[in-house]
């Protein structure tokens, strides 16, 4: 509702992530004087924490790729370690990245931009984590060192049979996970169209031993536990961790849980 107002009065577009990184009006207010504002950044990377000392954390987000569900989680572990995020409306993929591979080239290259060599600890949620799974793939590919990856209620073989043509599961998607939020319009067209076209990929992930270590967060009521568990054991040729936390498939990275994941992200983590 924010951002909608303030494009109403001002006439500028500003992403639903600027506010969680200018929190109060001043902030933003100097962001938005600066010019910075352009509606849609080139590049998919956001600093969501700026906090800590240790080696920064990476998330990849769920099938929408918005990072603001990702708030509370990324203040609570930038108590510890800066914590950056990799979103999907940028103007570098909207439009042009359409397979898991181009995301995660697209991801690659825009952690390499800011920092040259790893570790690179990444976290990927739901479809966030396939795409991490490929970017530590093309990071070893390339010579690079990730630091860890952290799998959170992850089905390695969601994109592989589909019930629901995309237009369908968009719908539905957002009815379940998204009913009752304040979207902007123009968030909301974006956010359709990006589910519908990472839904329509048929990515699957071929079996790797990555050289990096490798925790799996599972929702304890999340509906991927047990199937995916085991298909996980096909495709990651090492053995991982394993944690269980309270929560659903959406709700363990947030709110009221997001402090416990941040503790089990920050207590793992070497």
């Amino acid at each position: 509702q924010l951002v909608a107002r303030i494009e109403q009065a001002l006439h500028v577009a500003i992403p639903v992530i600027e506010l969680y990184k200018n929190p109060t009006i001043a902030a933003l207010a100097t962001h938005m004087a600066s010019g910075q504002i352009t509606g849609h950044s080139e590049s998919p990377l956001a600093v969501l924490s700026a906090h800590g000392t240790g080696e920064p954390l990476v998330v990849i987000p769920g099938i929408v790729g918005a990072l603001h569900g990702y708030y509370d989680l990324a203040q609570s572990i930038g108590e510890l370690r800066p914590v950056f995020g990799l979103h999907a409306s940028s103007a570098a993929e909207t439009g042009h990245c359409h397979t898991v591979e181009s995301i995660a080239r697209l991801y690659v290259a825009s952690l390499l931009a800011i920092r040259d060599r790893g570790p690179f600890h990444l976290l990927g949620h739901s479809y966030g984590g396939i795409v991490a799974f490929e970017m530590v793939r093309q990071l070893e590919e390339q010579g690079h060192r990730p630091g860890s990856l952290i799998l959170v209620d992850v089905d390695p073989l969601v994109l592989q049979t589909k019930d629901l043509t995309p237009d369908r599961f968009a719908l539905q998607y957002m009815a379940q996970y998204l009913d009752g939020v304040a979207i902007p319009e123009e968030s909301k067209v974006r956010w359709v169209q990006t589910i519908q076209s990472r839904y329509a990929e048929s990515y699957v992930p071929a079996p790797y031993r990555p050289a990096t270590n490798v925790l799996h967060v599972w929702a304890q009521h999340g509906a991927v536990l047990h199937g995916a568990s085991t298909a996980w054991q096909q495709v990651l040729l090492k053995p991982s961790d394993r944690v269980v936390l309270p929560g659903d498939h959406e709700s363990v990275i947030r709110r009221e849980h997001a402090a416990r994941l941040a503790r089990t992200v920050n207590d793992w983590i070497p």
